[in-house]
């Protein structure tokens, strides 16, 4: 046998090859689209929504003043900074607990007829406080205020993470028992059974604060007004709702 036939023949026979196994594989292909088009299915949907009293606040509050020199706005702000941190220290929040959330020092300008005339510099410190002690927050604004604070924003009432976590874990597996259910009830309308799941997703997880907004302000490096603050201000419900969409397959 020459070398060219043989060559031929190796050729031959791989294209049979080849053949065989395009036609095995759409036959596969074949016979799995069979089985899927057969597969009867029912679609559901399930939803689980939870109020949770909340067992964390977050109080934004802060120090800002005006002054005509970039440098002299900042001293006069780290003064007040540092007395308003030594006062939340002894009111009993940690270090841990209280965090700068911005802090910024910017001119300010007045629009006249002319134009744009420089004004002042305007310095913010931000903060953010964090604690699980709800029944103090009346105190800790109390003590932010004789430090000197003189902008009190807003009260966050929300979830530990272990807790956010735990309700997450709840709403999502009762959302999914209602999936069920639901599927359940449409099959038995219709005259027939569910076998099994088929696929199951979530399709949306949604968690919200409650905010008491207190948007207290005095003048910019000015003493702050009375702030009605109860000793403990009533905690909101704090919402954490799941959704999911599940396929089964009936018979």
């Amino acid at each position: 046998m020459t070398e060219k036939t043989f060559s031929a023949n190796t050729l031959l026979i791989v294209s049979a090859i080849v053949l065989v196994a395009i036609i095995i594989a759409g036959t596969f292909l074949i016979i799995n689209w069979k089985d899927v088009s057969n597969t009867k299915t029912i679609s559901s949907t399930g939803q689980s929504i939870i109020e949770e009293t909340a067992n964390k606040a977050i109080i934004y509050l802060a120090y800002e003043n005006r002054d005509s020199s970039a440098e002299a706005a900042q001293e006069k702000n780290k003064l007040y900074s540092d007395k308003i941190l030594e006062e939340l220290k002894i009111a009993g929040l940690t270090e841990k607990e209280i965090e700068t959330a911005s802090y910024t020092v910017a001119p300010e300008y007045d629009w006249t007829e002319k134009g744009q005339v420089f004004k002042d510099y305007l310095a913010v410190h931000n903060f953010k406080i964090s604690t699980e002690k709800i029944e103090d927050i009346g105190k800790y604004i109390d003590a932010a205020i004789r430090g000197g604070a003189n902008r009190i924003d807003n009260i966050e009432y929300a979830l530990t993470e272990d807790k956010e976590q735990e309700l997450k874990a709840k709403v999502l597996k009762q959302a999914s028992e209602f999936a069920r259910e639901k599927a359940d009830a449409i099959a038995s309308g219709s005259g027939t059974k569910v076998k099994k799941l088929i696929s199951i997703q979530d399709t949306s997880y949604d968690y919200r604060t409650w905010n008491y907004l207190l948007t207290a302000k005095a003048e910019s490096g000015g003493a702050m007004p009375s702030v009605d603050v109860p000793t403990r201000i009533e905690t909101g419900k704090v919402t954490v709702q799941a959704n999911v969409m599940a396929v089964f397959e009936i018979a």
